[in-house]
């Protein structure tokens, strides 16, 4: 299900909408206008299931403030998320 195309777009714009809305947990995750639709979270995860044939369960998010990197290896299986903390001297750097 992961390497489905229709999957990975819907996590994206769960993961957009988590950026917009912030919501407090996954029930007003489900109820918030996903982002860049007309329609719920609740209503695009319904019509992924259908379409995919898949049971999918959104159980948890979580946000991160601050500066984040991501590293996917393993043939994408493998997801790794750092957040990086340094002074304000440091982190104005460009390279930083």
């Amino acid at each position: 299900v992961a390497r489905n195309a229709e999957f990975r777009s819907f996590v994206k714009t769960c993961a957009d909408t988590v950026l917009e809305k912030d919501p407090a947990d996954v029930d007003a995750l489900l109820q918030c206008r996903a982002a860049g639709s007309e329609e719920t979270v609740d209503a695009l995860l319904k019509e992924k299931i259908l379409k995919i044939g898949e049971n999918i369960k959104i159980r948890r998010f979580r946000r991160f403030e601050g500066t984040v990197g991501a590293y996917i290896h393993a043939d994408g299986k493998i997801g790794v998320l750092t957040k990086f903390e340094a002074s304000p001297e440091i982190a104005a750097k460009p390279e930083f």
